[in-house]
């Protein structure tokens, strides 16, 4: 009896098997087929241009988030925390007209920029994906201390053409391009972040003197203000340079390539050693 409803098992198992491969083997090449023609399966039709693009900005926003509360963390008590703050549509996008208007005002940061907190230390605030409008400015900078802040400007994300690539980039993209990739709608879209997250940064002391003493914070603020010039001239000398090494891989969704191990993007042709790739 044991042995006959066995025998029973596996050939239901076999059954079942053989069904699952049918219908894998029907619905993977339609599958295929519409992410190479560009279609988003989670809306069931292309997204037009607009579409795509604030959803690669909203992707980016949470890729940041996800990043920051990862990286912070206590050691002997002492904690070592992480903001992450987005300007208001409304406000200045120009980081050296930021930092200018923000001298000896007495002002924070977070006033200076107008900014609104999207995580406080271990803390996540809302974020409404709705209410992302363009420019905007995201921040990320440590909680509670003047140190570095990285700054990331909407305006300087761009969909790049594969066209448009160099041959060896092309290269790399089309190496890199596996047949599960392609199932999951990436292949189609290439986008460039300049300066991508957390690569532009600058001295808080620059623009956060809420409380400073003000002959102490004069002398911080010349420091920070020269450093954050320099910062920006050496980051616009190398644009040319960088602009290669900053292509996202994005799918028909919006959705950015990241590389599974430390939730970062997958920069184009410019892995990091010992990564691995989905």
């Amino acid at each position: 009896m044991v042995a006959k409803r066995f025998s029973r098992l596996k050939t239901y198992t076999a059954y079942i098997f053989v069904l699952c491969t049918l219908a894998l083997a029907s619905i993977l090449p339609a599958t295929y087929y519409a992410q190479t023609q560009g279609v988003c399966l989670k809306a069931g039709r292309v997204l037009s241009e607009e579409e795509l693009r604030k959803t690669v900005l909203i992707n980016t926003v949470n890729n940041v988030l996800k990043l920051a509360s990862m990286n912070n963390w206590k050691i002997d008590n002492d904690d070592f925390l992480i903001n992450v703050a987005i300007n208001t549509p409304a406000r200045e996008t120009d980081i050296k007209k930021l930092i200018d208007a923000s001298y000896n005002n007495g002002k924070s940061i977070e006033e200076n920029f107008g900014l609104s907190i999207l995580l406080e230390g271990r803390s996540k605030k809302a974020f409404n994906p709705t209410q992302l409008f363009e420019p905007f400015t995201l921040i990320t900078y440590e909680h509670g201390v003047n140190g570095d802040v990285t700054f990331f400007a909407s305006n300087y994300v761009n969909k790049v053409l594969f066209a448009d690539l160099e041959a060896k980039y092309k290269e790399i993209a089309i190496r890199e391009m596996s047949v599960y990739r392609r199932l999951l709608g990436y292949g189609n879209h290439y986008f460039h972040f300049y300066p991508p997250p957390l690569f532009f940064s600058f001295k808080r002391e620059c623009c956060d003197n809420k409380g400073q003493d003000n002959r102490d914070y004069l002398e911080k603020r010349r420091i920070a203000y020269k450093e954050a010039l320099s910062s920006i001239a050496k980051d616009t000398a190398t644009r040319s340079n960088i602009f290669s090494k900053t292509i996202a891989t994005v799918s028909n969704c919006g959705d950015i390539l990241m590389a599974t191990k430390h939730n970062t993007i997958h920069w184009l042709g410019n892995q990091f050693e010992g990564e691995e790739w989905p």
